[in-house]
């Protein structure tokens, strides 16, 4: 298994900042022990100290949620452990370190998302989950699962999903318990997360997952891929929204464009805003349609919406900040379970 570190979850934790930070034992860099269990031992405690140090360089307000003193004895308790945990258990126990300090919310940006990069060696099962509220569904699956889609998820490895769900809690950082409905059931695709928590034996072999077909259960064995493979059919972030149908509703036909408009039949225009990026022309193209009178509402949809680059959107808050369009009955903007916020209007 290949080593991992938390240096991700540090930059993850500083994305706004472009903090770069020096590569530590368990990243390949040099280490002055003899022998590569000792190296191993002081790479993972290295990565395991940065989670206290680089936090309070990088973060304004680094122990709003949580106590600096539990953190750092939870830390150094893990720390103490390293030389018995694998891999797969020590990326969990870093995952949660991490997760720590957001459990009160607010600090969506401060933890670690071992499905999101390739040098964490993930592996994912074929599978789009989604939370409602009575129970984990499938909403794609990749062949020769997609017979499943539309059923209820009841067990993995023959444990109870809540049992799977609760333990991976932990492991997300959050803003509010919408991030914990959204990349729980992500956490819970991550083999090597299975593994690590101990609901498997073996990652690279497949488990069970017991699918409810109208009452009716049936375990089918699944075989994880790897995340590249993963992302390459489901997307990063957009894989906790439902696949794209162009014959759906508009929220659905293009997820993957970062942004775009139609002005539908009723007079709404309708501003899909799926990714904070330049917004482009489309701010000059919507207000021409509310000069012309074209337009009777406005509607930004920001349901897959995972954050970005919040010095982008400028214009787009000018023209939904104008009288013509901020007013009641006017305006709407729609929220779903990314970690986004939507842009402040006065």
């Amino acid at each position: 298994m290949p080593r991992r570190s938390a240096l991700l979850g540090i930059l993850i934790l500083a994305a706004c900042g472009q903090v770069e930070t020096e590569p530590t034992a368990s990243m390949g860099a040099p280490s002055a022990s003899p022998t590569a269990g000792d190296a191993r031992t002081t790479g993972w405690r290295s990565d395991l100290e940065l989670l206290i140090s680089e936090r309070e360089r990088i973060h304004p307000d680094p122990w709003h949620g949580v106590d600096r003193a539990e953190c750092v004895a939870a830390v150094g308790a893990v720390s103490a452990r390293v030389p018995d945990l694998d891999d797969d258990e020590l990326l969990v126990e870093i995952t949660r370190l991490a997760a720590m300090p957001t459990w009160a919310g607010r600090d969506g940006h401060g933890g670690i998302h071992p499905w999101g990069e390739d040098a964490y060696g993930v592996h994912l099962y074929p599978l789009r989950l989604y939370r409602f509220s009575d129970g984990l569904f499938v909403t794609d699956a990749l062949p020769p699962h997609v017979e499943h889609i539309g059923a209820r998820i009841s067990h993995v490895n023959g444990r109870p999903v809540e049992d799977v769900l609760e333990a991976v809690a932990p492991l997300v950082p959050r803003d509010n318990e919408q991030q914990v409905l959204s990349h729980g059931p992500r956490q819970m695709l991550a083999a090597e997360v299975l593994h690590g928590l101990g609901f498997i034996d073996d990652p690279g072999e497949p488990v069970d997952f017991t699918f409810a077909h109208d009452g009716a259960d049936e375990a089918v064995a699944l075989e994880p891929i790897p995340l590249a493979a993963y992302e390459e059919w489901a997307g990063c972030h957009h894989s906790m929204s439902p696949p794209p149908r162009s014959d759906g509703p508009a929220w659905i036909r293009q997820p993957m464009v970062p942004i775009w408009w139609e002005l539908q039949e009723d007079g709404t225009a309708h501003i899909q805003y799926n990714v904070t990026l330049p917004v482009g022309d489309i701010v000059d193209e919507v207000a021409a349609a509310v000069d012309d009178g074209s337009v009777g509402r406005v509607v930004v949809d920001m349901r897959h919406n995972p954050g970005g680059n919040n010095a982008t959107y400028g214009p787009l808050v000018s023209l939904l900040s104008s009288p013509e369009i901020n007013r009641p009955g006017r305006l709407y903007v729609i929220m779903g379970r990314a970690p986004s916020r939507p842009p402040a209007i006065p």
